[in-house]
């Protein structure tokens, strides 16, 4: 089907919704069949998230008002940046989350001002409040994890580091496999029936063999946080790193899903193998670290993805520094690697 959708529609395709949140632009041609396809990715299983066809599909209402001069063209940033966090702001269950993205996003782009952030903090104080008076079922995003405490002091400090540092090698071998799995899906590139079907085959056998990896990851984050000993550190270590596989390869061949949620499962999943691993490292500070710390390192937003964490694992605000310092170190890390890989990359030959 989703091989299908591309031959028809030959504009679909996953848009950087995160570029958009700062800047305002979009390529409007793409949203239709690229929303089409993440209902069809979604519905099938894949692990991937919904917060990029989210943003995808409010970003082309925003882009469709501005083309028919609903909203003037001057504020097109705004009106984008508002219905993104609109979006957001009940999907994370958490409108501070959605304002928190657009506010690193913009940040870092020198496109924040006061006026977009009343309005996204409105827009995503609205989107919340729709979501759970519609009962969108998403409302069991929030402590849905049972983690034990932990005592905070200078030792749970030092160990969120460690997470932080590790996080970021874990993303670093997420971008490793972006990279390979799109190298893999190059030659098949104007066949696209042939691309995806084949793709959806294995992928399909795989979650099979390893259900952990199917759908975004919140239900086997569950799992592998509730009773990890049962689990065993070989199924829930085999499962992380497949999950990076199978949600590097669905957006290389042609997928398209977000991979905050994907990635969330890694971390969390990684952290219950690190406390099996060392008993005396607390599970629910291993769990959190890592949730934020992952994503992090992917995604240069590490304060608005601890908040999502600390929400999620039901961390008590006196704990919740961990989470944090796992994510900025992850990030910062992660952004020190990025020359490194650059740098090692073979330059092209001249002929």
């Amino acid at each position: 089907m989703v091989g299908i959708i591309h031959t028809l529609v030959p504009s679909a395709q996953e848009d950087n919704v995160f570029v958009a949140l700062a800047t305002g632009r979009i390529q409007s041609d793409a949203i239709p069949g690229g929303v089409a396809i993440a209902v069809v990715s979604l519905i099938a299983g894949f692990s991937l998230g919904p917060e990029v066809p989210t943003g995808m599909a409010a970003a082309g209402i925003a882009a469709f008002a501005v083309s028919r001069r609903l909203v003037r063209r001057a504020d097109s940033d705004l009106v984008m940046s508002a219905a993104i966090s609109g979006a957001w702001g009940g999907l994370f269950t958490a409108p501070f989350t959605a304002l928190l993205l657009s506010i690193e996003l913009g940040v870092g782009r020198n496109v924040m001002r006061w006026a977009r952030l009343a309005a996204d903090a409105t827009a995503a104080i609205v989107g919340f409040a729709i979501f759970f008076a519609v009962n969108a079922g998403w409302a069991n995003l929030i402590r849905s994890l049972d983690l034990p405490t932990f005592e905070f002091g200078l030792p749970e400090l030092a160990i969120a580091v460690g997470f932080g540092v590790f996080g970021a090698i874990i993303g670093t071998v997420f971008k490793l496999s972006t990279v390979g799995t799109q190298k893999l899906a190059a030659p098949l590139a104007g066949r696209p029936v042939l691309r995806c079907t084949g793709v959806g085959l294995i992928l399909g056998l795989v979650g099979m063999a390893l259900p952990l990896t199917l759908f975004l990851g919140t239900e086997g984050l569950v799992d592998v946080t509730s009773h990890p000993a049962e689990l065993g550190i070989g199924l829930i270590l085999v499962s992380a790193l497949v999950k990076i596989l199978a949600t590097t390869g669905a957006l290389s061949f042609g997928f398209v899903g977000g991979p905050i949620f994907p990635l969330l499962f890694v971390g969390g999943s990684l952290g219950s193998v690190a406390h099996l691993a060392i008993p005396g490292i607390p599970l629910g500070l291993a769990v959190a670290a890592m949730m934020a710390a992952v994503p992090s390192a992917v995604i240069p937003v590490p304060l608005s993805i601890a908040t999502l964490t600390v929400l999620i694992a039901g961390i008590p605000a006196t704990e919740s520094t961990v989470v944090f310092a796992a994510a900025i170190v992850a990030l910062v890390c992660s952004q020190a690697i990025a020359p490194i890989l650059e740098k090692s990359k073979p330059k092209p030959t001249a002929a």
